[in-house]
């Protein structure tokens, strides 16, 4: 017989070896059953060789080689049962109900079983093997045993593929076809010419099957943490969701990852992010975890009942909230979580990360903790979806429409400029509040496109009311127009269309626009500020609110927020504050807007510390164009008895 096919076999096993212990980050649970699928081969190629070589040798004694034979069989067998494990466990490994995975063992040990009966009672009845007293190999009527146990197998492992195809992915059953199909073909092969020596051709391929395999799937691992990524995330949600399994997610999204970066380096925030992954992943046999995100992880639990649910999460909670080591460090870290659970709805996988990634949003946006998917979660989730829709539909086609609230002048006692604000309108959904989807409009970058329809409306409303008897009308501008070189020129071309005078138009900006690029904002704004284009600055009194912008940047108008004027009425001192802040903002040449105006009490006070204008409801909701010019023919103090007066220093 010849033994080169043995010898090829036992390289490729090798080489297939070396790469295999050669990578660091390889998941324990293939790691233990794939290198028996390497050693078993390896020892059964060898002691094969052996007998063969031995066979020639007359001095051989016959116990010797019936015992070097009888482990060439068992050792063959075994790789076959191993083999079986590895490729029922790929099958299974998405499927929660562990009964078919303990089924499949059970037959494999009892085929296994059988055979070593067979095998050991050999030394008697001889139906697998025997030699002669002159040393000649003979088969037995059983010694084709081995094969049929790997045919018995491998028809096991194709009936658990068809009972649970839906579970298993693209690629587990591309190797799956290959290996079960090759390996039929080769053992019949062997059968029917036993002189060919094809066991171990047979065991290298199927290696080299599962190695591909392997390697392909080492893709959808994180090379921080060694978990499944967010590929393999969706992966494993879209068997889980269409072999209809329940389950449960947990998202654990760790918080100040950049404090903890500065204070204690990257390397330390590398291992932080490493020991959490490999906690939550240990927590449970039966619990997966993988990286969601860049500091998101979501936790795969089977769901059986709430009380267990509730135990995931409280298991999860507890440790999370313990001492984690940093570096040389232990810590407390930061972390929001969020619950999903699947109970057979009929959702599907796009939906189920929509809902993850909305439950992340609205805990940072809310600034809570955690959050509980339920059908309110939902609700909103799909009313998101709905508006993002409506809103980029509405962005195409242009059907955001636009109104004005008139800005009351103290010095004048009349309406000196207005504000242009966006409305929208649906017919499932009515007036749509700009609180909905200007945010919404800012997440998915459409806020810039919506300023500048804004700005093309408000130019065209100009061009055909020449006579409107306002100075001005200001236009919101966002971050990422400041930060288009091409900003000023945009602005140009659009006021040269209408051909609409450079100060009837005003631009807005928060603060938060202002310091994203302070040097390169204060150019893009000098360039039109040049031409006649003046600024306000808007917000005054929350978040980044500080004199250093107003001082740097050439704003006309400051306008103080409507939480600033609320706080008027608190108490004296604030009344002092705000009055002091007017007066510098008058000092370096600003001048001052109160918003959200809605009394005649905030309205005097508003005049008392010499407010120039005064904007809110007390003087005039937002209007349409064409209600605003009606408004405008009339007296100006059709909404209060007296005009209020402003204060004389």
């Amino acid at each position: 017989m010849e033994l080169i096919t043995e010898y090829l076999a036992l390289v490729i096993i090798v080489i297939l070896t070396m790469f295999f212990y050669e990578k660091k980050s390889i998941p324990a649970s293939w790691f233990s059953l794939y290198r028996w699928c390497l050693a078993l081969p390896a020892l059964s190629i060898l002691v094969d060789i052996i007998c063969v070589v031995l066979m020639d040798v007359e001095e051989v004694p016959h116990w010797l080689n019936m015992l070097l034979n009888s482990s060439y069989f068992l050792l063959s067998v075994l790789t076959c049962s191993v083999m079986a494990l590895f490729l029922f466990g790929k099958i299974l490994e998405h499927v929660y109900d562990k009964h078919c995975m303990d089924r499949a063992k059970n037959v494999v040990m009892i085929l296994t079983g059988i055979f070593l009966i067979i095998l050991v009672t050999n030394f008697y009845t001889k139906w697998l093997f025997w030699f002669d007293q002159q040393g000649h190999y003979h088969r037995g009527i059983l010694n084709h045993a081995g094969y049929y146990v790997m045919l018995a197998e491998g028809f096991f492992i194709l009936l658990c593929y068809h009972k649970n195809r839906s579970s298993v992915g693209n690629m587990v059953s591309r190797a799956l076809k290959m290996t079960v199909g090759v390996t039929f073909f080769l053992a019949v092969i062997q059968m029917m010419f036993p002189n060919i020596m094809l066991n171990g051709t047979l065991m290298a391929y199927a290696d080299m099957i599962f190695f591909i395999h392997f390697q392909s799937q080492r893709v959808g691992f994180d090379t921080l943490t060694g978990l499944g990524n967010r590929k393999r995330f969706l992966d494993e949600l879209s068997l889980r969701l269409n072999s209809g399994q329940q389950f449960q997610i947990v998202l654990v999204s760790l918080r100040n990852m950049d404090a903890v970066n500065k204070k204690y380096g990257s390397k330390c925030g590398d291992e932080l992010l490493y020991s959490v992954g490999a906690s939550l992943d240990n927590l449970d046999n039966e619990v997966n975890a993988f990286r969601f995100g860049n500091v998101t992880f979501a936790v795969f639990c089977p769901y059986w009942t709430e009380e267990q649910a509730d135990k995931n999460v409280k298991q999860i909670r507890d440790r999370m909230e313990g001492l984690w080591q940093i570096g040389n460090f232990s810590a407390h870290v930061s972390f929001r979580w969020g619950n999903l659970i699947h109970r057979n709805e009929p959702w599907q996988p796009a939906e189920v990360t929509e809902f993850l990634e909305y439950m992340l949003w609205y805990m940072k946006t809310e600034k809570i903790k955690s959050i509980d998917f339920n059908e309110e979660t939902e609700y909103r989730v799909r009313y998101r979806n709905e508006l993002i829709h409506l809103v980029r539909n509405a962005v195409e086609e242009g059907r955001f429409t636009v109104w004005f609230q008139p800005v009351y002048d103290l010095g004048t006692c009349g309406f000196s400029s207005a504000e242009a604000l966006v409305r929208l309108w649906d017919r499932k959904y009515g007036m749509i509040s700009p609180g909905e989807f200007i945010p919404l409009a800012e997440d998915i970058g459409l806020v810039e496109d919506i300023n500048w329809i804004v700005l093309d409306k408000v130019c065209r409303f100009w061009k055909e009311n020449p006579e409107l008897p306002l100075h001005s009308i200001s236009v919101n501008m966002s971050m990422p127009q400041l930060l288009d070189e091409n900003f000023p020129q945009k602005v140009e071309d659009l006021l040269d269309k209408y051909g609409i005078s450079r100060e009837k138009i005003r631009l807005e900006m928060t603060e938060r626009v202002t310091l994203s690029d302070g040097a390169y904002v204060k150019e893009m704004m000098k360039k039109l500020a040049d031409k006649g284009v003046f600024f306000y600055l808007d917000d005054f009194g929350i978040g980044y609110s500080n004199f250093t912008s107003a001082l740097q940047l050439p704003y006309e108008c400051i306008k103080l927020d409507k939480s600033l004027m609320d706080s008027l009425e608190a108490n004296e001192q604030n009344f002092r504050i705000v009055r002091t802040v007017t007066d510098v903002f008058h000092d370096i040449g600003c001048q001052v807007i109160a918003e959200g105006i809605e009394t005649e009490q905030q309205a005097d006070m508003a005049a008392k510390m010499g407010m120039d204008k005064i904007q809110g409801f007390y003087f005039a909701k937002p209007m349409p164009g064409e209600k605003l010019v009606d408004f405008l023919k009339e007296p100006a103090d059709r909404n209060m008895d007296q005009p209020v007066q402003p204060h004389m220093q």
